[in-house]
């Protein structure tokens, strides 16, 4: 993540010549990885994967620099959606997986929900062109940050951003939800790249 923040930071003022290079060198770690993974083509029902950020080990709890208190209200409204019935809504915790299960699980993703830290950085084996979506959940502290957004414009996935309150407390499930809703649509169609205005500095 921390060579992707180098890089994306402040992406929305990189000409065109930059991000056609950048989105270039990105796609080609993509294929490489999910050949070298032998991940499987995507198969059967399209995924919604949601990545669980809390550690389980109860030690761990700690050290965390951020956490979701309500990530089970948001996964059991997800379930909830009309579009479940056609499409799987997958928990993952990647705390404890190695590289290719991480790379495999996102390839297969429709629709990627996480909250804002490393595991989105996954969002870079999603499919692009348009055929995947994201949903970030950003606590607000960090809002200003913009290197999810650069990535999800560098290969072509719907960006969608949920502001959470504060680093540890409850994010707003109805909008999660309609976030989600709004990716799922999307997935498919041609993506616009939503380039950030500004950027850190």
């Amino acid at each position: 993540e921390w060579g992707l923040d180098y890089h994306l930071y402040g992406c929305g003022r990189f000409d065109d010549g930059a991000r056609r290079e950048l989105a270039a060198r990105v796609a080609a770690a993509r294929d490489a990885l999910l050949r070298a993974c032998r991940c499987a083509a995507a198969s059967g029902a399209p995924r919604v994967l949601v990545i669980r950020r809390e550690h389980r080990h109860a030690s761990d709890q700690a050290h965390q620099n951020r956490s979701l208190a309500n990530f089970d209200d948001v996964v059991a409204a997800l379930r909830d959606r009309p579009w479940a019935g056609s499409h799987e809504v997958r928990v993952v915790d990647f705390g404890d997986a190695d590289l290719c299960r991480q790379a495999c699980e996102t390839a297969a993703a429709t629709v990627l929900v996480a909250q804002h830290g490393a595991g989105q950085a996954n969002m870079a084996l999603l499919r692009g062109g348009g055929s995947a979506g994201v949903v970030e959940i950003c606590p607000k502290p960090m809002m200003y940050k913009s290197i999810f957004q650069c990535l999800a414009a560098l290969r072509g996935v719907r960006y969608f951003r949920v502001e959470q309150p504060t680093m540890h407390g409850p994010v707003d499930v109805a909008a999660v939800a309609a976030a989600a809703d709004a990716a799922v649509a999307a997935a498919g169609s041609p993506a616009v790249a939503d380039w950030p205005r500004g950027g850190h500095h």
